[in-house]
C-alpha cells in the first residue's frame, strides 16, 4: 500500500503507511540526543497519547511510528472532553505543550493528542497551567490561529488568570487529578462487625483528666479487625472519698468529657445508674439474693453501677474494660475478638481474660484455667451476659449495710463452688497493661508510657506482668529514629479526610520514611483513631508528645514535615520530590523551601500557582512555611527546635471546595485541605 499523507506541519510530514502512522522529520530537526530525549518522553504515554510509539532512523531520517487506530477529526470542543483529557494528561510524567484542534483526534469519543515530537515534555506546572489556559481558551471561542500567535502575550500581560470562570476551571482539574491518585492509592478492608458484642467501657469521677484521650485509645485499637455492635460508657455518680484514691474526682467535667465523646460519634451511648434505693434494692436481690440498698460494698468497690451497666447491654457478649487500661497491638490485623468468643465453647467457661504481654516470638497461649480459677478479669474481659445471668444469683452477703463482696469476688466464689472457670491465655500480639493508681500521680510519666504503648514499644521488663511497671528508664527508649519524618497533626475534620490523608501517606512511590502523630489536647479522642488507620494501612508510626521529643539523641536532626489530618499529599512521587530538596542542602538561613530549584523543575510542585517567570512566584506568602534556622511558627506545638522543620499549611492560589481554607502548595505537589467536620468512629 502506497503512503497516504495525512498532513504536513513545521517539524515535518504525516502518512499512513499500512497499519502504522508515520510521521518524518525535516531534515535537521532532530539529532541523536533530542531523538533520545523524545524516546525517554514517549516511553512515558499513556492515554491520552497515541501507543506503542517507536523513533528511529529512516534513509537517514528520523521518524515516529505508532499503530493506525480510527478516530474523527476535531472541529469543535466540549468542555466535558477537554477536563477528561486535562485529567489523564495531568497524571503522567509528560506534557505536550502546543494544545489545538489540529493536533487533536476523537477516538471513541475520546481526545488523543497525536503530534508526537519536540512539543512534548516533561510535565512541570508552568506548561500544564498554560495547556489547561489554552483549552479553556478554545472552550471559550477564542480561534486557533490567534491562541498560537497571540497566547504568549496574553500570558505574559496575566490575561490568562483574569479570564472569566478560568480559576474555578482549573480548581476543578487540580482537583480531580488529587482524587485520581487518592483513589488508587492502598486502603485496608473495612473492619468486620461483632454483631454479638458490646464494648462496655467503666469510668468514674478520678478519671476526668484522661478521660477522652483514653476512650479513644480504647475504642480505636480494639475494634480493628472487627467493629463492635455497639460501644457504651459506663459512668460511676459516685462522689466523695474512693477506694486507692489517686484525685478528688470530677464528676462535672466526667460527664462533660462524655457528652463531647458520644457527639464525635467515638462511644455510641453514655449510661449512669440511677441511684434510687429501690432501684439499687432490685439488682442485688436479682444478682445476690441479698436485701442491700448500697451501691457499694464494704471496701468502696462498685458493685451496682457495674451490673446494672451489664444490664443495659442488648448483646450476648460484652468486653468490660477498666477506662485506664493500655492496649498493644502488634498486628491490627489479628482477630483477637473471635479468639475470646471461641474460647466460650467450652461448657462452664463464664469469662476469658485479655491477654497481658509476652515477648512477640511466643507462640499462642491456649486458653486455659484450673477448675474453680482464674479470679474474674474486672479490668479488661469478655463475658457471656446469658452464661452470666442464667447462674444468679452469686454467693453474697452483708457487711454492715453494704454488700461484702464485689461482683467479681462473688462470682469467683461461684465458680469454685461448681468448678466453673474465668480463662487466661492469647496471642501475644494483642495484649493490655493495667496502670496502678500509684502511676496516675505520675501523668507525665504516664502520659508517656501511652503514647510508647501506642508506638508499639513494650520493654522486656513489662512481659508476663498485668500492672504497669512504674519503671521510667524502661520506658525511655528514643522515638522514630527516621532521618526523614512526616509528623501528623490531629483535627476534628471528617474521617472520610483522616482516611483521606493516610492512604496518600500509604500511597506513596518513596516509602522510606517515618510516621509520628502528635498529640494534641485539642482532639485527645482522635490520636488514637490516626494511629490505628496508620497501622491498618501497614505504616508503622510513633505518638509524640511534640516534635522536640524527636531531637533527642538524633544527630543530625531529622527532617519534618507537617501535615494536617485534613490535608493530603497529592502524588505519589511528593515524598521523593522533597527528599531531592533536602539532598540538595537547601539549609541556610532565609532560604524558602518553596523556591527549590528542584522543586520548581518538578512534575507537581504549585499546580496551584501561575508560571515560571512570574515576580510573585519567588515571594512565599506563608508565615508558616519554615525555612532551615528560623523559628518554628507551629499551628500548635510552639516547641520545635528541628533546624529543618517544614510547615504544609502554606499558601496557595486554590480556594478548597465548600471552604475557606486553602490548599497548601509545597514541597513538589499540591496539599489539599477540604473543609472541617466532626469526626465519626
Amino acid at each position: 500500500m502506497a503512503d497516504r499523507l495525512l498532513g504536513e506541519g513545521k517539524e515535518g510530514k504525516v502518512y499512513r503507511r499500512g497499519d502504522e502512522v508515520v510521521k518524518v522529520f525535516h531534515e535537521g530537526l532532530l539529532d541523536q540526543v533530542t531523538a533520545t530525549e523524545l524516546a525517554d518522553l514517549t516511553a512515558a504515554f499513556r492515554d491520552p497519547f497515541p501507543d506503542g510509539v517507536r523513533i528511529g532512523k529512516e534513509d537517514g531520517r528520523w521518524i515516529v511510528r505508532y499503530p493506525w487506530f480510527e478516530s474523527e477529526p476535531v472541529v469543535s470542543l466540549s468542555e466535558k472532553e477537554v477536563r477528561a483529557y486535562l485529567i489523564k494528561a495531568g497524571g503522567l510524567k509528560v506534557i505536550a505543550d502546543n494544545f489545538k484542534l489540529s493536533n487533536l483526534r476523537r477516538r471513541d469519543g475520546q481526545l488523543v493528542y497525536i503530534d508526537v515530537g519536540r512539543h512534548i515534555r516533561p510535565l512541570n506546572r508552568s506548561t500544564f497551567r498554560d495547556v489547561c489556559a489554552k483549552a479553556y481558551a478554545l472552550l471559550r471561542g477564542l480561534g486557533e490561529d490567534c491562541l498560537v500567535s497571540d497566547f504568549g502575550g496574553i500570558r505574559e500581560a496575566g490575561g490568562v488568570q483574569d479570564m472569566p470562570g478560568f480559576s474555578d476551571f482549573y480548581q476543578g482539574i487540580v482537583l480531580r487529578i488529587a482524587e485520581t491518585f487518592w483513589q488508587d492509592c492502598p486502603r485496608p478492608a473495612p473492619a468486620d462487625s461483632s454483631e454479638d458484642v458490646t464494648l462496655l467501657i467503666k469510668c468514674c469521677a478520678m478519671d476526668s483528666a484522661y478521660l477522652e484521650r483514653q476512650v479513644g485509645h480504647l475504642v480505636y485499637r480494639l475494634s480493628a479487625p472487627r467493629m463492635f455492635k455497639e460501644v457504651m460508657l459506663s459512668i460511676d455518680a459516685k462522689v466523695g472519698s474512693f477506694i486507692r484514691q489517686h484525685s478528688k474526682g470530677d464528676l462535672a467535667a466526667v460527664r462533660a468529657s462524655a457528652r463531647r465523646l458520644l457527639e464525635q460519634g467515638v462511644v455510641d451511648r453514655v449510661v449512669e445508674a440511677p441511684t434510687g434505693k429501690d432501684q439499687v434494692a432490685d439488682l442485688n436481690a436479682r444478682w445476690f439474693g441479698v436485701s442491700c440498698a448500697e451501691t457499694h460494698n464494704s471496701s468502696g468497690v462498685p458493685v451496682y453501677p457495674q451490673l446494672w451497666a451489664f444490664e443495659q447491654v442488648g448483646t450476648r457478649y460484652v468486653l468490660q474494660a477498666d477506662c485506664d487500661v493500655l492496649i498493644c497491638r502488634h498486628d491490627h490485623s489479628h482477630d483477637y475478638l473471635a479468639d475470646m468468643v471461641s474460647a466460650h465453647g467450652e461448657p462452664g467457661v463464664m469469662g476469658v481474660g485479655f491477654n497481658i504481654p509476652h515477648p512477640l516470638s511466643s507462640s499462642f497461649k491456649a486458653y486455659a484455667a484450673p477448675a474453680g480459677e482464674y479470679k474474674p478479669e474486672v479490668r479488661l474481659g469478655l463475658f457471656d451476659l446469658n452464661r452470666l445471668m442464667g447462674t444468679l444469683p452469686w454467693p453474697n452477703q452483708l457487711s454492715g449495710s453494704h454488700l461484702l463482696y464485689g461482683w467479681y469476688h462473688s462470682l469467683h466464689q461461684a465458680m469454685k463452688r461448681n468448678g466453673w472457670k474465668c480463662l487466661r491465655g492469647g496471642d501475644p500480639r494483642t495484649s493490655f497493661i493495667h496502670p496502678l493508681n500509684s502511676a496516675k500521680l505520675q501523668p507525665e510519666f504516664l502520659d508517656n508510657v501511652r503514647r510508647r504503648v501506642e508506638s508499639v514499644f513494650i520493654p522486656t521488663v513489662q512481659h508476663g506482668k498485668w500492672d504497669l511497671i512504674e519503671d521510667g528508664a524502661s520506658w525511655s527508649a528514643a522515638f522514630a529514629d527516621h532521618n526523614f519524618l512526616v509528623a501528623l497533626s490531629a483535627s476534628d475534620c471528617d474521617k472520610s479526610l483522616l482516611l483521606r490523608c493516610v492512604a496518600s501517606l500509604a500511597g506513596q512511590d518513596d516509602r522510606d520514611f517515618g510516621i509520628v502523630v502528635l498529640e494534641e489536647a485539642s482532639a485527645p479522642a482522635r490520636i488514637a483513631e490516626i494511629v490505628t488507620l496508620i497501622n491498618a494501612h501497614g505504616l508503622r508510626v510513633s505518638v509524640v508528645r511534640g516534635l522536640s521529643e524527636l531531637n533527642r539523641g538524633l544527630d543530625p536532626s531529622p527532617f519534618v514535615l507537617r501535615l494536617g489530618a485534613d490535608e493530603a499529599f497529592m502524588s505519589p512521587s511528593a515524598i521523593a520530590q522533597v527528599k531531592t530538596v533536602v539532598k540538595e542542602g537547601r539549609t541556610a538561613i532565609g532560604a524558602c523551601l518553596c523556591d527549590s530549584e528542584a522543586l520548581r523543575r518538578s512534575a507537581h510542585f504549585g499546580l496551584g500557582k501561575m508560571y515560571e517567570g512570574d515576580v510573585a512566584e519567588h515571594l512565599c506568602h506563608n508565615p508558616r512555611c519554615i525555612v532551615a534556622g528560623a523559628k518554628c511558627l507551629e499551628r500548635s506545638a510552639s516547641d520545635c527546635r528541628s533546624p529543618s522543620c517544614v510547615a504544609l499549611d502554606a499558601f496557595a492560589e486554590i480556594p478548597a471546595p465548600g471552604g475557606n481554607r486553602r490548599p497548601s502548595v509545597m514541597a513538589g505537589f499540591v496539599i489539599w485541605v477540604g473543609a472541617g467536620g466532626g469526626a465519626n468512629r
